[in-house]
């Protein structure tokens, strides 16, 4: 239950995060609001996903790719890959400053600007719907061609490692600070001999080493 998230896709993006495996992809269909929303919300859950996966590829869908299942709506793909939990960890600890000097921040996605920034990346002419919400104009028969097409024009990506947080720390006073701290605490958490734990009124000590 994560009711901090505040909506269905913010949910579903977050729980899959949590069940991939280090440098494992997610990919997922996803309301448009989760990349343009430009409250503070939007911006914050943003800038969190960014913390703990790779913005790998995104892709705006013509509002015509679900037609045959009774609906128009304007959809977006978003493809992540899960950053070990060290590095999120240290970036998480350091914040933009950390984010910026490991090639982690992308500020038109935390602002909610992508699309405006890679129109390549939108299938179809942008427009808006007699509600005034984004709509796309494009052939939903060549979405799956458009957007392997889109996919050969990305810049090689790598994912990073936490070696490669090693090495910028070695010239980074605040990434070496940042990854300090993001141990101490990560050692701070791990459950240790001897700690207590109340489920239902019911007082647990931990007598053995946690699986």
């Amino acid at each position: 239950h994560k009711p901090h998230q505040g909506s269905a896709d913010r949910y579903f993006i977050d729980t899959a995060l949590d069940h991939a495996k280090e440098h494992g992809f997610v990919a997922m269909i996803v309301h448009t609001s989760v990349m343009q929303n430009q409250g503070p919300a939007g911006a914050d859950f943003r800038r969190r996903l960014l913390e703990r996966a790779d913005l790998v590829h995104a892709v705006r869908l013509p509002n015509t790719a679900f037609k045959h299942a009774g609906t128009e709506v304007t959809s977006d793909i978003l493809f992540l890959r899960k950053r070990p939990k060290d590095v999120a960890r240290t970036i998480e600890a350091g914040g933009e400053q950390t984010a910026r000097s490991l090639s982690a921040h992308d500020e038109h996605f935390i602002s909610g600007n992508y699309f405006d920034h890679h129109p390549e990346h939108v299938l179809g002419e942008r427009g808006k719907d007699w509600r005034g919400s984004e709509s796309v104009a494009g052939n939903a028969d060549e979405a799956a061609d458009r957007i392997r097409e889109t996919g050969t024009t990305l810049p090689p990506h790598q994912p990073t490692t936490i070696e490669h947080v090693e090495a910028v720390a070695k010239e980074s006073p605040h990434v070496a600070q940042a990854l300090d701290r993001a141990r101490r605490a990560a050692d701070e958490a791990t459950p240790k001999m001897g700690d207590t734990q109340t489920i239902a009124g019911v007082t647990y000590i931990l007598n053995g080493h946690p699986l």
